[in-house]
């Protein structure tokens, strides 16, 4: 019984996110990301002119979502939309997963939080796979770094580096990512610096000799 009620805690509530995320793809932009997925394959380089619309033709922009459409491709391509209701369902259940853990929830914590979030969610999540749910996804990685590393496992920071290199090549919204992480190290400097100034001001107010005495 305790081993059923122990893995019943750990995984109930993440099934109950995924059947919760599973929605038929509504994105009006579908058939454009598919496009400029198709084209990828097609000559082997990343599309930056908007030539499947009518409206502002041959307009360059950094295709900042050109990772995306080739995953978007390749699911709808061999699975249909089946396979990109699956795979929208499961991103987002990877991100409660790892938001999860850097907050460090309780099973009643998740029981409680995750149906209120699921459908807050509604309107983003019905649109399935999309590069928005993968930022999401990602900063929730980023997250989890961050606690990992303030619990003293120092080494797993290097993780961001291939993180972002990541990200950057599959949604603009990594530069959300980059903004938090610099807000982070912004802080952590701070204290650091603060702790160091304490330091000093103790040095000079209990001095070595004193103790000594």
């Amino acid at each position: 019984m305790k081993f059923i009620k122990k893995y019943t805690e750990i995984f109930l509530p993440f099934i109950f996110v995924f059947l919760a995320s599973l929605f038929r793809p509504n994105d009006t932009d579908l058939g454009w990301h598919l496009k400029y997925g198709e084209y990828f394959f097609k000559n082997q380089e990343i599309l930056r002119e908007n030539i499947f619309s009518t409206m502002m033709p041959n307009y360059k922009w950094p295709n900042t979502d050109w990772g995306i459409d080739i995953i978007t491709y390749l699911t709808y391509h061999n699975f249909g939309f089946l396979g990109l209701t699956l795979l929208g369902a499961l991103i987002i259940t990877l991100t409660f997963l790892f938001f999860s853990k850097a907050f460090k929830l309780d099973f009643f914590e998740k029981a409680l939080i995750f149906p209120f979030i699921a459908y807050i969610e509604i309107p983003l999540n019905q649109i399935s796979f999309r590069g928005q749910l993968v930022s999401i996804f990602l900063l929730g990685i980023l997250f989890y770094l961050i606690e990992r590393y303030d619990l003293g496992r120092e080494k797993i920071i290097y993780f961001t580096v291939p993180l972002f290199l990541l990200w950057a090549n599959l949604n603009g919204q990594f530069i959300l990512g980059l903004a938090l992480f610099a807000i982070w190290i912004s802080l952590y400097l701070i204290s650091l610096f603060f702790m160091i100034f304490i330091f000093i001001v103790s040095i000079k107010k209990f001095p070595a000799k004193s103790l000594i005495k």
